[in-house]
């Protein structure tokens, strides 16, 4: 899906300027993109869905501070 590809590299291309504690966040959120992108192209339900998105913008917002 575009917005999520376009979302995962917008965040991999930014985790090489935060500092070390912050990229451990920033890996974290990574590695739910896969689960993401799978889940989205099987058609899962919808909560799945939501729940890991959820869990990408927390930890975004954990890095940002928005």
């Amino acid at each position: 899906m575009g917005f999520i590809s376009r979302s995962e590299s917008l965040l991999n291309s930014t985790l090489p300027t935060l500092n070390q504690s912050m990229k451990v966040t920033g890996n974290e959120a990574l590695d739910l993109y896969p689960q993401l992108d799978s889940r989205v192209q099987t058609m899962a339900d919808i909560n799945d869905i939501y729940t890991i998105t959820s869990e990408i913008k927390q930890k975004i917002a954990n890095i940002t501070g928005f």
